[in-house]
């Protein structure tokens, strides 16, 4: 009977140091993901992800002291270990929390325009003409990416800064042979693409649509049925050639 109390304590103290060490290896995963799948890297909220596998270390280190010293309770062993998976349980719950708000909130800090280029869950058509990284000469530029809106269930990116005459003329060029229609916000023929006067209004705030010196191009369309954008899939870039101001505008919703 005593040495089948001593292995069941030793038991015990194997599971915690398993399970501290399958902790840290998801703590690791979670960790990884939270820095470099996400707009918006958690380095100092990740850690927090860590505190499982710590707590279970430490009931394996004092259990294994506590056996020696022939003062162990398995009753006590157990409450901890319970209240340990309920601590996961909690933090598993966080990390939910948390990818919840990073895919319903807005980003608009500039800064984070590559990273939302990489990450975001567009598909490559859509930001296919979308630059990589802002061109070194931009100036005034603005940035709006909300990854799920909520009511049409969709997402839209939007970025817009002014450059050199260089630079836009280099737009200017590539979209010209690009574009399927190309023509103004009140053009007869725009709606039929699927551009409507304010469509750009998450750059310049403007509910009426983009000044005349604005021209738009039409990259990729894909409407819900032909005519019909109530849901649909489109990518269009402005270019003013007085302001020497690009704007890019994708969605799909």
């Amino acid at each position: 009977m005593k040495v089948e109390k001593e292995l069941i304590k030793y038991h015990a103290v194997a599971f915690s140091a398993l399970t501290a060490v399958a902790c840290f290896e998801i703590f690791l995963v979670i960790y990884w993901f939270l820095i470099q799948r996400v707009i918006h890297p958690h380095y100092y909220l990740g850690l927090l992800f860590a505190v499982p596998s710590l707590y279970f270390a430490a009931i394996a280190y004092w259990s294994k002291r506590r056996i020696q010293k022939e003062s162990y309770s398995v009753l006590t062993a157990t409450s901890a270990i319970i209240f340990g998976f309920v601590f996961s349980l909690l933090m598993l719950i966080l990390f939910s929390c948390v990818m919840v708000h990073d895919e319903v909130s807005d980003v608009t800090d500039v800064e984070s325009y590559e990273r939302v280029i990489k990450l975001c869950c567009f598909q490559h058509d859509l930001i296919a003409d979308f630059p990589d990284k802002l061109p070194t000469d931009a100036e005034n530029a603005n940035l709006y990416y909300s990854p799920f809106a909520i009511g049409q269930g969709g997402q839209e990116i939007a970025v817009g800064f002014r450059a050199s005459t260089d630079t836009t003329e280099r737009y200017l060029r590539k979209f010209s042979q690009e574009a399927n229609w190309i023509g103004t916000e009140n053009d007869a023929a725009a709606t039929r693409h699927g551009v409507f006067p304010g469509i750009f209004s998450c750059l310049d705030g403007s509910v009426s649509g983009l000044s005349a010196d604005f021209k738009v191009y039409v990259i990729s369309e894909n409407p819900y049925r032909s005519g019909d954008w109530n849901h649909g899939e489109l990518s269009l870039v402005a270019i003013s050639e007085e302001k020497n101001e690009i704007l890019f505008w994708a969605s799909n919703w």
